[in-house]
């Protein structure tokens, strides 16, 4: 899995606005409820996925003059329709992880029962939110899948059909 951000630019020069929660990593005290060993592979797994996010220098979410925008097909999120089997809590911690990493990620194959994604939001904390599409319907060729948008509050505001930064409305 390989996700490339892609960074937008704001043409004008705006000001800077400190943004209560805008360096907010996942809320991890779950962790708590996993078996020691689990709990351990998962930190390490968080720690070398933040590594790697500091090597690539990936763009960091504090610009005001920016917007993080990602998509991320996440296959079958999540049933069990292909006998896979859900992911486990370990799982979203590191998607979680990835998330964060942007104000906003198109995520695709969303499926039908949303606990998974309610799972992943509580994970993310309360500065995140979502809007879905419908599901698909399976008679017409869908997978009984949706199309959905993870996205940073504090960075982001949809108004109708119309996506809007914080920083844009203030202009």
């Amino acid at each position: 899995m390989r996700i490339s951000p892609v960074v937008v630019r704001q043409e004008k020069k705006v000001e800077p606005v400190t943004q209560k929660g805008a360096d907010t990593m996942p809320y991890y005290k779950p962790l708590k409820n996993l078996s020691a060993t689990d709990r351990k592979r998962t930190v390490k797994g968080l720690q070398r996925l933040r590594k790697q996010f500091a090597d690539v220098r990936f763009p960091t979410k504090n610009s005001s003059e920016s917007l993080i925008l990602g998509t991320w097909n996440i296959r079958n999120f999540d049933d069990d329709r292909f006998n896979y089997g859900q992911r486990i809590p370990e799982a979203l911690h590191y998607i979680a992880e990835i998330i964060s990493r942007f104000d906003i990620v198109a995520v695709q194959e969303i499926c039908e029962d949303l606990a998974p994604l309610n799972s992943l939001m509580r994970l993310l904390g309360r500065q995140y939110d979502y809007i879905l599409t419908d599901v698909t319907h399976s008679g017409l060729g869908g997978n009984k899948e949706r199309l959905g948008f993870i996205y940073d509050q504090n960075k982001v505001d949809f108004k109708g059909s119309w996506l809007f930064t914080k920083h844009s409305l203030k202009t």
